[in-house]
């Protein structure tokens, strides 16, 4: 079973880009954090906090093209899918 060393994940839109954060606690620095959307997986890089302890973000311009329900499936993950949410 993977490790949880993602405490939170969400997406923000009011700033008219897509903005995707996720918060991770760990006891060492991540080498990776990423989102994978659409099947695509994007680099993600630290806005707040420490390596170990903060929240990492990525803005995305344009998203996929969604499901029939028009929702874009996507989830985070820490070094390569050790941890995701």
């Amino acid at each position: 079973m993977p490790t949880q060393d993602i405490v939170a994940g969400t997406h923000d839109t009011t700033s008219g880009t897509n903005r995707f954060l996720v918060q991770v606690h760990m006891s060492q620095a991540p080498n990776e954090v990423s989102i994978v959307i659409g099947g695509a997986t994007k680099k993600m890089a630290l806005l707040l906090g420490s390596a170990k302890s903060g929240t990492y973000y990525v803005d995305i311009d344009s998203l996929p093209s969604g499901e029939s329900d028009g929702c874009v499936p996507y989830y985070f993950q820490v070094n390569s899918g050790a941890s995701q949410m």
